[in-house]
């Protein structure tokens, strides 16, 4: 099987033509060590998972440092968020060992970013390797004819290379079926019990994580918040009614979920607009970065057919693939939702640098609000669905 992410050329060029040191973040078990091993086999690995490791790199001594580094090559420090520093390690190893290219790869993007930004600032590159891509499923399965692209992307904003009709070298049902209930991460392709790996990833590992770094303190509060979170993805979010429900201060709320999705469990979707009467202007949007992790939350696995919120989990994917797609290849896109007071709704509103583009996410073909049309006649308006997007 190969692996094929759309992140590999991206970090083969920086390391052959800059200097400066990679930054790698991501949620855990995502394929970040997988992918590094695969790009540079003869790099040292150093892991802060282990502790006789991580007690080395804590005394952030240049003795100690020398006694363990080579003189030249590839150096990759893996899960560096466990460390009580990270930027002062990636600092000390960038300025004193010159001949030595260096990975940082980190789980907690809160830790990694609150703490390598000022001392690594200007000697390092953030890259992020999110949970997969349709395509790069599909590469890895190696379906036949498929190859790394962003066709979803060209479709959602008009692309030129979009098939009229959609040539499929596999089922779309079963696809769907396996994309939307269990989600887009790497160990999954193979796996033969797809739910106890979602579910032991949840409590083995994210909550191990946020529990060992301090990030939360208190598990229970949490994990129903994540899971009120997991019944409403594309839904509004109001902190203080999530407070109310639960209990708890609002504070607590909002600094739970900037935990969250530092750590790439939810991501906030904030509104388009400018200013215009009736629209809102606020409060954000929830999502999750992979279906599976939402699904495991709620112990829900049933299949499509069953559930009644099909709907919920296509625009949740339709909306990570953009996401994604910004993160890996279109940067410069701004994306956002739009919505009025009335309740008038643009699921997806991507922002390009010539191109205002609205999309609306429907598991069934249905028919397409004309309101934001109707406030901005310069956007491009469509509707994508299970039919037509893939």
């Amino acid at each position: 099987m190969t692996y094929s992410r759309h992140l590999t050329n991206t970090i083969k060029h920086h390391l052959a033509t800059r200097k400066e040191a990679i930054v790698l973040t991501g949620p855990r078990q995502v394929g970040k060590t997988y992918l590094l091993n695969q790009l540079f086999p003869q790099a040292i690995y150093f892991t802060m998972d282990d502790q006789q490791m991580r007690s080395l790199f804590d005394s952030y001594s240049l003795v100690a440092y020398r006694q363990i580094m080579p003189d030249q090559g590839i150096i990759i420090l893996d899960e560096v968020q466990n460390l009580s520093d990270p930027g002062r390690a990636g600092k000390l190893i960038y300025d004193n060992f010159p001949n030595i290219h260096l990975i940082i790869t980190g789980s907690a993007g809160l830790t990694i970013k609150n703490k390598h930004t000022e001392s690594m600032a200007g000697r390092a590159t953030s890259l992020e390797l999110l949970p997969l891509t349709l395509s790069e499923l599909l590469a890895q399965l190696e379906a036949p004819g498929e190859t790394l692209n962003w066709r979803i992307w060209d479709h959602l904003t008009g692309g030129r290379n979009v098939p009229t009709v959609p040539i499929h070298t596999y089922d779309p049902a079963q696809m769907w079926e396996r994309v939307l209930l269990y989600g887009l991460y790497p160990a999954l392709i193979n796996h033969a019990d797809p739910r106890q790996y979602l579910l032991d990833l949840i409590e083995r590992t994210i909550f191990r994580d946020l529990l060992d770094l301090s990030l939360i303190s208190d598990k229970k509060i949490a994990l129903n918040l994540l899971t009120l979170l997991a019944h409403q993805i594309g839904g509004l979010v109001s902190y203080e009614e999530l407070a109310t429900r639960l209990q708890i201060d609002a504070r607590t709320v909002k600094h739970y979920l900037n935990v969250f999705e530092e750590s790439y469990l939810i991501y906030r979707l904030y509104p388009y607009s400018l200013r215009q009467r009736n629209e809102l202007t606020k409060r954000p949007k929830i999502y999750f970065y992979d279906t599976g992790i939402r699904n495991a939350l709620i112990q829900s696995f049933s299949s499509l057919t069953l559930r009644d919120d099909v709907g919920q989990l296509f625009e949740n994917f339709v909306v990570m693939e953009a996401v994604k797609a910004q993160n890996y290849h279109a940067p410069q896109a701004k994306l956002n939702y739009w919505r009025t007071k009335a309740g008038s709704e643009i699921d997806l509103v991507i922002q390009l640098e010539n191109e205002l583009i609205g999309v609306e996410c429907k598991w069934h073909q249905g028919r397409l609000n004309t309101a934001f049309k109707v406030r901005y006649p310069q956007a491009i308006v469509k509707t994508v669905t299970r039919d037509n997007l893939i």
